[in-house]
């Protein structure tokens, strides 16, 4: 081997033991994580996500097995472009609201009228939410969290805890001309 490798090897090997490792300082980076932390988990409490429960409606066949007490009441709202209707299905349609802009919507008249079928049908806890395609999902959202939040029209309590979500029938023709 030539003479001026041997030194090369020599210094690189002199000059490696002089410089020592270098230390990884993470004092600030702690410190970062002694703050953050807990500010992250703070801010987890406080911000929850808001979960609905909604159930299918049942069908004919798949139907609950009847029993000797009166029929349970089958409550529908549906949600269309230019109405909204709340009817039994038994009985037919109970109220109905005309409306062309969700932001314009009767809302006193629309609790007043949940608030009297509550009050004649106070075992009813579930309602059906059937909408055209068209509906916007807000719309829905909106109906949603109405007919389940607590109301202090129902001393604290909500209207229809059990929402089903489905489409409305089409409308026929003759059908859209009745009033």
């Amino acid at each position: 081997m030539p003479k001026g490798r041997h030194k090369l090897a020599r210094r690189l090997k002199r000059r490696m033991q002089r410089h020592e490792p270098a230390e990884l300082n993470i004092t600030a980076f702690m410190n970062l994580m002694v703050i953050l932390v807990p500010f992250l988990l703070i801010g987890a409490i406080f911000s929850q996500i808001a979960i609905v429960e909604l159930n299918m409606p049942l069908s004919q066949s798949t139907s609950a097995p009847k029993s000797d007490d009166a029929p349970k009441p089958k409550l529908l709202l549906v949600v269309r472009d230019s109405s909204i209707t709340l009817t039994e299905k038994s009985v037919g349609d109970l109220a109905r609201f005309d409306w062309d802009n969700p932001e314009d919507f009767d809302w006193p008249a629309f609790y007043k009228a949940v608030n009297d079928v509550k009050f004649a049908l106070p075992e009813a806890h579930d309602i059906t939410l059937l909408s055209e395609p068209d509906i916007e999902y807000q719309v829905l959202v909106t109906f949603m969290d109405k007919l389940s939040s607590p109301n202090p029209e129902n001393d604290g309590r909500a209207y229809f805890p059990a929402i089903s979500l489905g489409t409305a029938p089409t409308l026929t023709a003759a059908a859209e001309a009745t009033p």
